[in-house]
């Protein structure tokens, strides 16, 4: 049986990840892929403020049959049986509990919709590693087209994401892509390693509304040996928290 995606990701089914959702050449983009595990466990009864944590341990392929399955607080996506019939494991996710959610990094702060727009612009935004990723390439058609530049020296990125009313009322895995690569390109230098994603943690505290135009900012908040730290938040024109997410990188 294969997945129909609606709000949640059905469970025990197998999942084919389209070429659309690309992010890294030849595989999927790393923050949908989080999206999908998590989509395991949570739904419409779930409580705002609830996060979950990711952890990717192998590239999510395309057009390949994966599974998803839900044990308790946890989900996986694993890959295509193997010559024992195992499937290798690519992804997990958990809810994290009260404890773990309080001391979770706070999100950046809120950055005016026009301060954003021109950080954003295309003469100021970081530019992309990936141009064909599905959520920051600008060379891909239907895609996302998230751009992000920084709002001051030594500071916070940012950019303004209008998503498009035909994608109706977005699905937690569009938030999940959203603040996927804007943590990875705060770390953007002309001299930094490549780093793909290895962690992320959503917080999402309402469903924006279809068409309304998002604040996305972003901040670099450590690094550790091969390990770069960053979080994200999006945020109403108004300055609501409408998600945030922390971030693990690692170069490779």
């Amino acid at each position: 049986m294969t997945a129909v995606y609606g709000t949640d990701t059905l469970p025990d089914v197998e999942i084919r990840v389209d070429r659309h959702y690309e992010g890294p050449p030849g595989t999927t983009n790393g923050g949908w892929a989080c999206g999908l595990v998590a989509g395991l466990l949570t739904g419409p009864e779930t409580s705002p403020g609830a996060a979950v944590e990711v952890t990717l341990r192998a590239p999510v392929p395309l057009e390949t049959p994966i599974r998803g399955e839900r044990h308790g607080d946890s989900a996986f996506l694993t890959g295509p049986p193997d010559d024992n019939g195992t499937g290798s494991f690519l992804a997990q996710a958990r809810l994290l509990d009260d404890d773990e959610t309080a001391a979770l990094p706070p999100p950046p702060a809120f950055v005016p919709l026009a301060d954003a727009r021109r950080a954003g612009a295309p003469d100021a935004c970081i530019p992309t590693p990936f141009p064909t990723c599905y959520v920051c390439g600008t060379d891909r058609p239907g895609g996302l087209r998230i751009t992000v530049g920084p709002t001051s020296a030594g500071g916070p990125i940012a950019g303004v994401w209008s998503p498009p009313p035909t994608l109706g009322a977005l699905q937690p895995r569009y938030v999940w892509a959203a603040l996927d690569c804007p943590t990875g390109l705060v770390h953007v230098t002309d001299h930094a390693p490549m780093a793909l994603l290895g962690r992320l943690t959503m917080t999402a505290h309402q469903p924006p509304a279809p068409g309304e135009p998002l604040v996305i900012v972003a901040a670099a908040t450590g690094a550790e040996r091969r390990k770069r730290f960053s979080t994200a938040a999006l945020y109403t024109e108004a300055g609501t928290l409408v998600a945030k997410s922390a971030a693990t990188w690692i170069t490779i």
